[in-house]
């Protein structure tokens, strides 16, 4: 899709007024940046200098010493910044400036310069990239001995979408475990057979069985990830991450014969208060240490929660003893007990959680979800693979079948 975010450091994406002064480091994770400068002990922050691009007003930089030092902006999925995400286009306004004083950097995933662009002339100007390599990071790199101050403003960026969604522009690109890749208009898998058709090179069609390990990535063209539902993430304890609505209590978008519960929801967070505070291949530490799961035992369905992201959790995480899932999230604890809507839910840790295996089976969708599936490695997934073709990917959940468009399907890799 063609979709665009700009970013003018006016609001919050929850449409709070931003005002000098306020750190924007992780601000801005529910549309797919964090950004971080490179004087150690200072933050990102907005000020009211006017750099005169396209929405004037606030603009941003380093906090202090003010307008000085690199700042990196690095993509993720919206919502989700522990998956790095990549885009093709990026432009930002940057003043005041002078010609050569200041560069705007992109990087691929792997750390590699792939673009750079220089200020031509001053006081303002827009510095623009694009790339057939995802552009994982970008950089804004002052030179001192010719302009050391800038602030930047109406940041602009196609869809981030997570690297192993990036295959081929126009074609689906199918990946074997040998490391074989074939390009094709369309592919089709059932029943463990992949069949390829319209091949970039060589023979009209291929058959090849669909082996575990096998990636088929949908073409980049054809890949629209759509406005987020009202709600939260979660991740289930077989390695599913998924969105989940709220319009009448906690729902699987996806699956909503698929039931939530503390007992199967090991980490639930929501756009607004984003998932910063923990490390996801980790299980979260109480303040001071110790092992925030001893709260609870193993297994129980009332289980303890750990809570990041609460005014009360401001020197450290806050341990409650159970939570519950009704038309809000409610957190109980001693004399402390908390309602929260899930679309400005916290982070809230109720089991550990581990990130699946690179090779697991899996969906993986534009928008960040990832659906287990079921196969040797991961006999507890919710869901089983039954097909992809042109008109999507279908898995079953228990007795039903989850049908996925294909425009939102980044990748599917075989059970």
């Amino acid at each position: 899709g063609a979709e665009r975010t700009r970013i003018d450091f006016e609001t919050a994406p929850d449409g709070s007024a931003l005002t000098p002064g306020m750190d924007v480091g992780k601000t801005f994770v529910a549309k797919g940046f964090a950004i971080s400068t490179s004087i150690e002990g200072s933050i990102v922050s907005v000020n009211n200098y006017n750099v005169q691009g396209r929405s004037n007003g606030n603009s941003c930089a380093t906090h202090q010493p003010l307008w000085e030092g690199s700042l990196t902006i690095r993509f993720c999925v919206p919502g989700r910044p522990g998956i790095p995400a990549g885009v093709t286009r990026a432009g930002l306004w940057i003043a005041a400036v002078m010609a050569d004083g200041t560069a705007l950097e992109a990087y691929d995933a792997r750390g590699k310069r792939i673009a750079e662009i220089k200020t031509t002339r001053g006081p303002n100007e827009f510095l623009g990239v694009r790339s057939r390599v995802p552009i994982a990071c970008l950089k804004v790199v002052p030179n001192p001995n010719i302009d050391p101050n800038y602030t930047i403003d109406d940041l602009v960026f196609d869809a981030p979408r997570p690297l192993d969604a990036f295959g081929h522009p126009d074609l689906l690109s199918v990946r074997f475990p040998s490391g074989e890749r074939v390009l094709c208009r369309a592919a089709r898998v059932t029943e463990g057979s992949l069949e390829m058709d319209g091949l970039s090179i060589g023979v009209e069609r291929l058959a090849r069985s669909f082996a575990p390990g096998t990636r088929v990535l949908t073409a980049l063209k054809d890949q629209k990830a759509g406005d987020p539902p009202k709600g939260c993430w979660v991740r289930l304890a077989e390695g599913s991450t998924l969105r989940a609505a709220s319009e009448d209590g906690l729902a699987c978008v996806r699956a909503p014969r698929l039931a939530l519960s503390p007992a199967n929801v090991c980490v639930l967070w929501s756009d607004a208060k984003g998932c910063f505070e923990f490390d996801a291949k980790q299980a979260p530490k109480m303040a001071g240490g110790g092992d925030a799961f001893k709260l609870s035992p193993a297994g129980t369905a009332d289980g303890a929660a750990i809570v990041f992201g609460l005014d009360q959790g401001k020197d450290g995480p806050l341990p409650f003893k159970a939570a519950t899932f009704e038309k809000d999230l409610g957190l109980r604890g001693g004399d402390a007990a908390v309602r929260v809507a899930y679309d400005q839910a916290p982070c809230v840790w109720l089991h550990p959680a581990k990130d699946l295996p690179a090779e697991a089976a899996r969906v993986n969708l534009v928008n960040g979800e990832t659906l287990a599936l079921r196969c040797p490695a991961n006999p507890d997934a919710a869901f089983s693979f039954v097909s992809f073709g042109p008109e999507g990917a279908v898995v079953k959940q228990g007795t039903y079948e989850v049908r996925i468009a294909l425009a939102e399907v980044a990748s599917v890799v075989a059970p």
